[in-house]
């Protein structure tokens, strides 16, 4: 880990509010009226420079730069009162007293950047991938965050932001924090870097509350005496689950997967092999055409089996349900057997577009598969949303409780991950994957091995890791 060295001086030339240091140049009442009148509640960017006086520049050259010093929102502005002769007493005193005398403190730091951001398996990460497009930026999705706690004491952390966006919310337990912001680069170019000054913190949380993805190229946190993160509790009942192979009516078909694969080489290797077995897909207007190959009801073949609530009914009551909804991207994997399944009509209706989220019922912001009163269609929703992600490389899992449709995104991943330990392979998926692969000629690997999914994803976060945990071969 790389050394970082600074100089942490007592405050010799700032006036204290509350607790918090202010520039000791903000000594007027138009100074305090140029700071903007509503802020975050965490703190706000302020257009106006506030100049810092530790800088060794002169008022010229300050005046012209790109930095600008915001201050927390919870100040009363209206109780700043200074003079010169305050400041040159503040000074005095710190000359004369040794206990408030400039120290040094060694300050380590780390950066977490997109080609290392999964190495910090003590930090939390909820949303947050590299991006897609431009593989040297971390991409943060709406709601996403990255948190940590445990720290004796955080001095600060740098965030450099690709644009000009400043949404990211940075806070910690005690909430006092100054935030610094610089403007690099020009026009397309463009970037920023925000500094936050942390007062002796044990913890942080930097969230993005937007409705878009902030990209950033590096996060570095500098601290001192990191004991030990402790990440956010992660509620999993204390329960061990048995993985693994389910059936063995795949015969060769997985004799080139390798036990040795994980994450994304794992990944990558179901995404080829399903290419090469995948000889056709039968299109979705032609799905009930083959229905009754892959979801009839053995007792009455007639019938069809309702997803979501495993009963027998009549293609009349039924239609489609997208699995991985088609305004998320599920239009490029819905002529696949493996994904559309015959629902009935009011059930695919109450679920919309959503998520699958434990616990929710919402047409958009996350549905349970269990309000239908089947709980084991969880685990069935589970292994399908899975499979998804190997017939299409632009479909991808996020632990959230929503994302933009544009991302082509599913989750939430640590409920998905969880939902298929908990709720073992049905004889219906077996029967349904041997059919569709008598019809296009691959298989939902995930069905016949429940193992491959915390093997590809389990790694993704503090929450994800405990899941997969509970999980043995």
């Amino acid at each position: 880990m790389q050394k970082h060295i600074r100089l942490l001086l007592l405050i010799t030339t700032s006036i204290s509010i509350y607790g918090c240091d202010l520039p000791a140049n903000l000594n007027s009442s138009s100074d305090a009226d140029s700071l903007p009148s509503s802020v975050d509640s965490t703190y706000s960017i302020s257009p106006e420079s506030i100049i810092d006086s530790s800088l060794d520049e002169s008022i010229d050259e300050i005046s012209s730069s790109d930095i600008i010093t915001e201050e927390i929102s919870s100040l009363d502005l209206s109780t700043i009162e200074s003079s010169s002769e305050e400041i040159s007493s503040t000074d005095e005193s710190t000359s004369e007293d040794n206990s408030t005398s400039p120290i040094e403190e060694e300050i380590e730091n780390f950066t977490i950047g997109p080609t290392n951001y999964t190495d910090y398996s003590d930090i939390s990460y909820t949303g947050v991938a590299i991006n897609t497009r431009y593989s040297d930026e971390l991409a943060i999705s709406p709601n996403g965050k990255i948190e940590a706690s445990g720290f004796d004491y955080i001095d600060s952390i740098q965030i450099h932001v690709y644009g000009t966006y400043d949404n990211l919310v940075v806070s910690s337990e005690n909430g006092t924090i100054t935030a610094t912001k610089e403007t690099l680069g020009e026009g397309n170019k463009t970037s920023v870097k925000y500094t936050y000054d942390f007062a002796g913190s044990h913890s942080f949380i930097i969230d993005n509350p937007s409705t878009f993805v902030v990209n950033c190229y590096t996060i570095t946190i500098y601290y001192k005496g990191k004991s030990g993160v402790i990440l956010p509790e992660v509620n999993i009942p204390d329960t061990e689950f048995s993985v693994g192979w389910t059936n063995q009516d795949y015969g060769t078909y997985y004799s080139s997967i390798s036990d040795s694969l994980s994450g994304t080489n794992l990944l990558k290797a179901l995404q080829n092999l399903n290419s090469t077995n995948r000889k056709r897909t039968v299109g979705y207007s032609s799905l009930w055409n083959y229905y009754n190959k892959t979801d009839y009801d053995p007792n009455n073949p007639s019938k069809y089996i309702a997803f979501y609530l495993g009963t027998s009914a009549s293609k009349s009551d039924m239609n489609k349900e997208h699995v991985w909804p088609n305004s998320r991207g599920g239009n490029l994997v819905e002529d696949d057997i493996h994904m559309a399944r015959p629902t009935l009509k009011a059930d695919n209706t109450s679920r919309g577009n959503s998520f699958y989220v434990e616990g929710k019922n919402s047409t958009t912001d996350g549905w349970d598969p269990a309000n239908v009163g089947n709980p084991i269609y969880r685990g069935i929703s589970a292994r399908i949303i899975f499979y998804c992600c190997v017939a299409s490389n632009k479909l991808s899992l996020v632990d959230l409780d929503n994302d933009a449709t544009s991302n082509k995104t599913m989750g939430k991943l640590s409920n998905l991950l969880y939902w298929n330990l908990q709720y073992p392979v049905d004889d219906s998926e077996l029967r349904r994957n041997k059919g569709a692969q008598d019809i296009q000629g691959n298989r939902n690997p995930f069905i016949d091995n429940t193992s491959f999914a915390c093997a590809i994803w389990g790694n993704t976060n503090s929450t994800t890791k405990a899941i997969c945990a509970k999980s043995h071969k």
